[in-house]
């Protein structure tokens, strides 16, 4: 019950919403407890509160940003191989490293830091990534020309099976199997 009061605390939800809510009202009425305007005061001053409050701001900050990321990335077709992923982890690392000055206590430090992933990013974007696809897009533009080739091909041989079909449906049976007794000695 304390960590959903917490989080409707944090959604700024009134004592109504609260006691509304089926469990903390379950919990309320089980340890029968009136739950008031001045109860969730005192609970928002407690460094309890405060913590959790911290905590969930920067766990959604930390999602948000992950997100932004992610669909930055994806959004230029990105993550599609291990590059990509690699990428994308540095990317958060410089997201962290922007945010988190604790580790590096001078200025110039962190904006070294930040150059050299940055440097990190750039180099896995090289002209050999861009020639292999470029390989690749070749050989998919040749597969797809060898598979239009075979599909005419098929087209083709169907439609001189479908006249064979033909060609035998028409034939008078009888006259073959007298034909071809003459041939054998029968």
């Amino acid at each position: 019950m304390r960590s959903r009061i917490l989080e409707c605390l944090k959604e700024d939800l009134t004592v109504e919403d609260m006691v509304a809510d089926p469990v903390i009202s379950a919990a309320l009425q089980e340890k029968k407890i009136l739950l008031t305007d001045d109860i969730l005061e005192g609970i928002r001053r407690s460094r309890e509160y405060l913590t959790y409050k911290e905590r969930a701001e920067k766990d959604a900050e930390s999602r948000s940003a992950e997100m932004i990321a992610a669909a930055v990335l994806n959004h230029s077709s990105a993550l599609k191989n291990v590059t990509d992923n690699a990428k994308y982890e540095l990317a958060l690392v410089v997201r962290d490293l922007l945010s988190d000055t604790s580790d590096l206590p001078d200025v110039t430090e962190k904006i070294k830091a930040v150059r050299a992933l940055a440097q990190c990013l750039a180099s896995l974007g090289t002209a050999a990534l861009e020639r292999k696809i470029a390989r690749r897009d070749t050989l998919i533009a040749g597969l797809k020309q060898e598979n239009l080739r075979l599909e005419s091909e098929i087209h083709r041989l169907e439609a001189e099976l479908q006249l064979w079909k033909e060609r035998a449906g028409t034939a008078d049976a009888a006259r073959i199997v007298t034909e071809l007794n003459k041939q054998v000695g029968l």
